[in-house]
């Protein structure tokens, strides 16, 4: 026989033993304290089972929508730089879109074009000057 198995038959013993009356509060009151016990657990785990899926949620999501919305915040960075144009604000162009994964896209697209070589923004900008520049001579040349 083991301990547990010991103990548990020391204790059925001993309430067996007792009065009727105090039988009964014995095994009320063990009956309420193992379901206050059970329901503690239970909600420990059904809280960790609905962190993970909703992790698991939110990661999908990221990896969802991040591929897709960083390359266009880094062109319109590139473009602000070299245009001096204002950058679209991406709150209000994705409000679908939890905040915090927009705030972590702008900052990815950030960091990318600062780490991008000048020689990448520069020639950007210097496509850019050409293009103007050749629109500017026709259209002059229109008038003439």
């Amino acid at each position: 026989m083991s301990l547990q198995e010991l103990c548990l038959k020391n204790i059925a013993e001993s309430v067996a033993q007792m009065p009727p009356v105090m039988q009964d509060m014995v095994i009320q009151d063990s009956t309420e304290h193992i379901k206050k016990e059970a329901k503690i657990d239970a909600r420990k785990e059904v809280t960790l089972e609905v962190r993970e899926v909703a992790l698991s949620l939110a990661k999908k999501e990221i990896c969802d929508i991040l591929p897709y919305i960083v390359p266009e915040i880094m062109q319109d960075i590139i473009n602000s730089i070299t245009r001096r144009n204002i950058r679209q604000n991406y709150y209000e162009k994705y409000p679908h879109i939890d905040m915090k994964i927009v705030t972590t896209a702008i900052q990815t697209a950030e960091y990318a074009v600062n780490a991008m070589e000048e020689r990448y923004v520069h020639s950007a900008f210097n496509e850019i000057q050409s293009s103007d520049s050749d629109d500017e001579s026709i259209d002059h040349q229109e008038y003439y």
